[in-house]
């Protein structure tokens, strides 16, 4: 039992890196590359048997993962064997793939994702699961399919069993319309219904008159004229439908354009903007902090000069105040505060009227007048009381 749960486990390994080998970019390059080679040189007979093993080849890994994240990669795969059976005019079953892909839920079901962006379906392998659930998703996959089922059809749009050929995808089709709940979607494929029904009676107006089978070899010149001038309505429809594909690559490549040069312009904004503001803006406040600096000086400035006058002021009211009156109360004169205080005291105070020059006693007087008035009487007081303590 061991052996085998071991054997499984290896098989699912060795399935898992397989699935990542053919699932890559270099692999699907390669066959796109044997493609071109076998559709430029399909009527050398050494390249044209090896359209049948590229076929199934194509096919196998368009059906490996049936996913609708790698819807992209079956749309790719589909667009190679639509070229190999163009050019080697063989039958490749390829409606089968496609109306496949219409019954998944996914392309049934409303989108739960909102808008999204427009994908670029031949520039992806795969998908994530949020664009998955968008409308840009489904609208993309259900424009390749209709793009894609008509280029199928319209290879054989001029074979005398094209009704028969067509039954199966016109009633899978209708089914769809069905089941869906989005008109857009309802329109495009009811939109290729008709053209297949308009194609059916093309090719059934002119079989009615013959009288080979399918099977006989003068069936390859049925409708030739008409197949050379390109007149059936499928060859038209298609060729419509490869103008509006064209069209809306073209409308996804401005769009990313236009998203490029608004972002180019949103980081120029911000250049200019970090340039504007390490230009304007630092300068601004280096001027504030000295402005500020020189204010808060100013301010320092002047405090020291009041304190200065203050102290002035005292000086003059204290030693100075010969042309004052005494009050009422007996006050001591000046006299008595000269001989009271001691010697040193005297001479520090003769030193302090000496060293005092007649301008800076004319600015002192100013100064004591002017603050006198208030404050005269409150340091005349603490005088009296200090001459009166001594």
């Amino acid at each position: 039992m061991d052996r085998e749960m071991r054997k499984e486990v290896g098989l699912k390994m060795i399935g898992k890196k397989a699935y990542q080998k053919v699932y890559d970019w270099q692999f699907i390059f390669c066959l796109e590359l044997w493609t071109g080679v076998i559709c430029a040189y399909s009527s050398e007979d050494d390249f044209r048997p090896l359209a049948y093993p590229l076929t199934q080849i194509i096919y196998g890994v368009a059906s490996l993962v049936l996913t609708a994240r790698y819807f992209p990669l079956r749309l790719r795969c589909v667009r190679m064997l639509n070229r190999i059976a163009g050019a080697t005019g063989t039958f490749v079953p390829v409606s089968s793939l496609l109306l496949g892909m219409l019954e998944m839920k996914e392309l049934k079901r409303p989108p739960t994702g909102g808008v999204g962006k427009a994908v670029n379906l031949p520039n992806v392998k795969q998908v994530d699961k949020t664009t998955l659930k968008t409308r840009g998703f489904q609208e993309a996959c259900i424009y390749s399919v209709v793009e894609e089922l008509a280029e199928h059809l319209s290879q054989w749009s001029y074979s005398v069993a094209f009704f028969e050929l067509s039954f199966i995808p016109v009633v899978q089709l209708r089914n769809f319309c069905k089941y869906t709940k989005a008109d857009r979607f309802r329109r495009e494929i009811k939109e290729l219904i008709r053209q297949v029904e308009a194609n059916c009676d093309f090719t059934n107006s002119k079989r009615i008159g013959i009288e080979f089978s399918p099977s006989d070899p003068a069936a390859a010149s049925f409708l030739k004229a008409e197949k050379e001038s390109g007149s059936s309505p499928l060859s038209k429809f298609v060729a419509n439908l490869h103008l509006k594909a064209q069209q809306r690559v073209d409308s996804m490549v401005e769009s990313r354009l236009s998203e490029m040069r608004e972002q180019d312009d949103d980081d120029g904004d911000a250049e200019e903007g970090a340039a504007v503001f390490s230009s304007s803006w630092l300068p601004e406040k280096k001027s504030k902090v000295r402005g500020e600096k020189k204010r808060s000086k100013k301010r320092s400035h002047e405090k020291e000069q009041d304190v200065g006058a203050d102290e002035d002021v005292v000086e003059d009211l204290v030693l100075s105040s010969d042309d004052d009156e005494a009050p009422v109360g007996g006050l001591p004169s000046d006299e008595e505060d000269h001989e009271s205080e001691s010697p040193s005291l005297k001479q520090e105070g003769w030193k302090r009227k000496l060293a005092t020059s007649p301008k800076q006693k004319n600015k002192k007087h100013k100064l004591a007048t002017a603050s006198s008035k208030n404050r005269s009487k409150p340091r005349i007081k603490k005088a009296a009381r200090r001459g009166a303590n001594k």
